[in-house]
């Protein structure tokens, strides 16, 4: 396997000191979404230090009065989520930071996981908050992450007026905030991300990482849902159900495999769902991913409904 690096070189100074010079060292072969994890690494040092960057061929060390960041996207072993921080003082004010992670999702994490620890706040996607200066911990950094929880995401709901949200469809800077809303979920380490527009910003998701996932909505009509089951097609709605899915799971040369499947199949939160109905649908749409794509992760979505748990199985759909 190929191993790839990046350092950044810059003199340590203190809150009263002038900042130095900023050198980005990277090799080639970067995957994208780690090169812009060092386009932010870059502007958020020269944020706080108002240094000069210069781009300089890879490479490290440990020299008094410098900084030393070194990026190691070489997977950590095993797990995809896992990254460490390392860090080394040396002599005088020296610093030498080696960052890893287990997949490119995860070395850019540990980059935004060092920016914080540097001081540097991800507030919202159209808001970063800088300190005065670089805050090195007292003692030095020996991060070795592995997170609690494995699934990790917020769901913007664009059907309310958001920063996503369909009456700036048409704005010049649509695509602009929404690459931001990618970017900021990198930046709070989120495993997936949605509410975004792929006419608007293409593969930029997938290309920073994200998995690909894709679903299909059974009988919603709510907030301008689409259902693919159509109760005047003459059709099954099995028939139904297997066509829309073989249309979202459809292989793309542009786009990663899909790696997880989800659905809703409640009508709104007033209708009664019949419970061997619903049965029958989750179980159908389950068989169907596993034999046809084994391996995808398959997930239902229970809105609610107004009905009391149910007589035979005893769940409240």
């Amino acid at each position: 396997m190929k191993r790839l690096g990046l350092v950044a070189v810059l003199c340590a100074c203190s809150s009263s000191s002038s900042p130095g010079t900023i050198a980005i060292h990277t090799p080639g072969g970067l995957p994208v979404g780690i090169q812009l994890a060092v386009t932010d690494l870059t502007l958020d040092l020269d944020a706080i230090t108002g240094a000069d960057i210069d781009g300089r061929g890879p490479g490290s060390s440990c020299e008094s009065g410098e900084i030393h960041i070194e990026i190691d996207p070489t997977p950590t072993g095993t797990d995809p989520q896992h990254y460490t921080i390392d860090e080394q003082r040396c002599g005088s004010d020296g610093h030498r930071v080696i960052v890893r992670g287990g997949s490119q999702l995860a070395t850019q994490w540990a980059v935004y996981d060092l920016l914080e620890r540097l001081g540097v706040r991800y507030f919202h996607p159209e808001q970063t908050i800088y300190p005065a200066a670089l805050a090195w911990p007292a003692e030095p950094m020996r991060v070795d992450e592995t997170p609690a929880f494995r699934r990790r995401s917020f769901g913007a709901h664009r059907t309310h007026p958001i920063e996503l949200s369909p009456p700036l469809e048409g704005h010049r800077k649509m695509a602009e905030l929404q690459r931001h809303w990618v970017d900021w979920n990198v930046k709070i380490r989120s495993t997936e991300v949605g509410s975004w527009d792929e006419e608007l910003i293409g593969t930029y998701a997938w290309d920073r990482g994200f998995p690909r996932d894709t679903g299909i909505n059974l009988l919603s009509s709510q907030q301008g849902s689409r259902p693919v089951i159509d109760v005047d097609d003459p059709r099954p709605e099995h028939e139904q159900t297997a066509e829309a899915i073989e249309q979202v799971m459809a292989e793309r040369d542009d786009a990663p495999p899909v790696s997880s499947f989800g659905f809703t199949f409640n009508a709104n939160e007033f209708s009664l769902s019949d419970e061997t109905l619903t049965v029958d649908r989750l179980t159908f749409i389950t068989e169907y991913i596993n034999q046809r794509w084994p391996g995808v992760e398959v997930r239902t979505i229970n809105h609610g409904t107004a009905q009391e748990p149910g007589p035979m199985y005893g769940v409240r759909f």
